[in-house]
């Protein structure tokens, strides 16, 4: 759930409905284990970053409900925010949501463990765990680290007709929505192979996908962000399920577990608003985005990940960049350890920097969350941020071949994984540029108005700034530099 990968104005930050029940304060962590006690300070910055939570939901409508964490100097808040669903009924810090990818910065964990407990596991080859076709060279390194050569899902002809099929109807059900009201609009048939995708993939079925993706696939050799390669690793990890819970356990996280919750449960919703099932896991694949959870007991874990224990000798192993921005699953760039989400309806965000950390859970599929939380975990580091509310779309436009023409070419990527690349090409029917880094489907950029290097996708808010040396990549308030 990854593509590459605040609004703290003179405005009012009064929400402009009731946000229900106010922010939680947990008990503080003990000394040494998060930073010297809060302080006045410290509570003003984690207000002001939970207001930015709050104006996502109440002022800019992002989402219908979300709950927040925000740890600091040993201080922690989590509140819910908006409401689960249609029923009406608020967001509490108790509120159940899938949490998707983040599920394999808990895997990452879960290795980090297995590496303590016998070092050089790391290294060694998937073929000394599992008897599945998978390139002979390929080691749990190269799955932790999305360099396997690995695909994110296997689609075969019929397969990639039917997913991108039931991706249609979806969207037409969320028009018609509008029109019609979402009861009727999801009596449209049609959408059921990609609301029940992962359901259907038990590990016979990823074995399958292994065997029709080796023959590409070249570890070490470039980056790829896999689902696969993450549901791999659960197989070789054992009882996945098992190491979850007992991971669950140890950090009291007693609300949290895989696949459904049937608690206190979010409603999901497509980022277009239509309401959504929760998507199920089958078999190991699970490692890669089966979990779900609450603000209070990602405290939990965000206290735990910032402690003195087990865990956070796990994290630090875990975070630790393997290759480009990669630890073990952690995304990791200037001191920010990270990892989202997605699924069909939610969307979460897992951020640690420092002394701080910050968790966002969302019943939309909205990518506009982890600019939230990034700007969250800003307001707590330095007081401000300029990454929310995100800044206006710049006016775009179609350019002539001409114009283009001096950055078309091939850019290296590494600083995001190893052999990775920026392709730049033209597409004379958009008249824009295309942009395709390795592994990743390709969108259109198009000409910022006044400007004659700076170009915009809308799609996936990425700017890219060109000099006569370099291409600078800009999403969500980080930068990445391709020469």
């Amino acid at each position: 759930s990854s593509r590459f990968g605040s609004r703290l104005t003179g405005s009012s930050l009064e929400p402009l409905v009731c946000p229900g029940p106010p922010p939680q304060k947990l008990h503080a962590m003990t000394a040494g284990q998060g930073g010297e006690g809060g302080g006045d300070g410290a509570e003003c910055r984690m207000q002001a970053a939970l207001r930015l939570a709050r104006q996502a939901v109440l002022d800019r409508g992002v989402v219908r409900g979300a709950a927040a964490v925000v740890v600091h100097r040993g201080q922690c808040l989590a509140e819910g925010i908006g409401e689960r669903g249609e029923c009406g009924r608020p967001v509490t810090a108790d509120t159940q949501f899938q949490i998707g990818s983040i599920t394999k910065a808990m895997t990452g964990l879960l290795v980090a463990q297995r590496e303590a407990a016998e070092p050089g596991f790391l290294e060694s080859k998937v073929r000394d765990h599992i008897a599945w076709p998978i390139h002979g060279e390929t080691t749990l390194r190269h799955l932790c680290t999305h360099t396997s050569g690995l695909p994110s899902i296997w689609l075969g002809l019929w397969q990639r007709f039917r997913f991108v099929a039931s991706a249609l109807v979806l969207r037409l059900q969320g028009a018609l929505a509008r029109v019609v009201g979402s009861r009727i609009a999801r009596s449209l048939p049609g959408a059921g192979y990609l609301e029940s995708f992962y359901e259907r993939c038990d590990d016979r079925t990823l074995e399958a996908w292994v065997r029709s993706s080796a023959a590409a696939a070249a570890p070490g050799k470039s980056g790829a962000y896999s689902n696969m390669g993450a549901g791999v690793v659960g197989r070789v990890l054992g009882d996945y399920t098992g190491l979850v819970k007992s991971l669950l356990d140890r950090l009291h996280m007693r609300r949290s577990g895989l696949n459904l919750a049937t608690a206190e449960p979010a409603q999901g919703y497509t980022a277009n608003g239509l309401p959504v099932p929760w998507w199920t896991f089958t078999g190991s694949i699970i490692a890669a985005g089966g979990v779900y959870s609450t603000a209070n007991d990602m405290a939990k874990l965000c206290q735990a990940l910032l402690g003195a224990g087990e865990v956070a000798a796990w994290f630090k192993a875990a975070r630790e960049p393997l290759a480009g921005m990669f630890g073990m699953f952690w995304v990791c760039r200037e001191g920010r350890s990270l990892h989202n989400g997605q699924t069909l309806g939610f969307h979460s965000f897992l951020g640690v920097e420092g002394d701080s950390a910050v968790a966002v859970l969302a019943n939309g599929a909205v990518m506009e969350i982890d600019e939230v939380a990034n700007g969250m975990l800003d307001v707590l580091i330095k007081g401000h941020t300029d990454k929310y509310p995100p800044k206006a779309v710049p006016k775009s436009l179609r350019v002539g071949r001409a114009a283009c023409e001096p950055f078309v070419g091939v850019y290296d990527a590494s600083s995001l994984a190893p052999g990775s690349e920026l392709k730049v090409g033209y597409a004379p029917v958009r008249r824009a540029l295309t942009l395709q880094i390795t592994g990743q489907p390709w969108f259109a950029a198009y000409l910022v108005e006044g400007e004659t290097s700076v170009f915009y996708a809308a799609s996936v808010k990425v700017t890219l700034a060109f000099t006569p040396h370099e291409a600078k990549l800009s999403q969500q308030g980080v930068e990445f530099r391709f020469v």
